[in-house]
């Protein structure tokens, strides 16, 4: 839920700014993200949740369940 409320301070400071650095420094965020997020919102794509990674016993899964 803090994700989302981020997304969204984010894209407010951008409508009164548009200033990345200065947007990062208010939020105490990386300058990577809220580039991220701006590009984001200018799609149309809406706050990004993480990526799941690979679980590296999953093609394993079968030999240990028996």
């Amino acid at each position: 839920m803090r994700g989302v409320a981020i997304y969204k301070t984010m894209k407010t400071f951008w409508k009164r700014f548009k200033n990345q650095p200065i947007i990062s420094r208010i939020i105490d965020y990386d300058l990577k993200d809220v580039v991220k997020a701006i590009k984001n919102a200018e799609v149309g794509k809406g706050y990004i949740t993480k990526k799941p990674y690979p679980i590296v016993l999953y093609p394993l899964k079968e030999q240990i369940v028996e």
